[in-house]
């Protein structure tokens, strides 16, 4: 199995951020140990976000703080919902089915019979 990644990206100055902290804590000591690696990345650290993305080959699309994201099987996800510990666990530890992660796939283009001229 392959294990859940689950991080923050924070400012400091953000007070929904300040608000999350003592949740976020109580997150990390629900979860389970050794199948969820925790990453917290603070905004003004752009050399230790570039290496965790270039690491995971995955680029955090940050809008607002905190954002909250987990990536499994090599797909990431955003989280929106509550922000209180059992919702986000839950959401950690949900994994999505295979069917989730299927490829789009782009139809094939119809010929037509009709010749258009101009």
């Amino acid at each position: 199995m392959s294990p859940i990644i689950i991080g923050k990206v924070y400012a400091d100055w953000c007070g929904h951020c300040q608000q999350l902290k003592p949740k976020w804590a109580e997150l990390k000591r629900m979860l389970p140990k050794g199948r969820v690696q925790i990453v917290e990345i603070e905004e003004a650290e752009t050399q230790k976000r570039s290496q965790f993305e270039k690491k995971h080959g995955k680029t955090i699309d940050v809008s607002g703080y905190p954002t909250i994201f987990k990536i499994v099987h090599n797909k990431i996800e955003y989280y929106s919902g509550a922000r209180e510990p059992e919702d986000m666990k839950r959401w950690v530890l949900s994994t999505p089915s295979k069917k989730t992660f299927r490829r789009h796939r782009t139809p094939k283009r119809r010929r037509t019979t009709r010749r258009y001229f101009f």
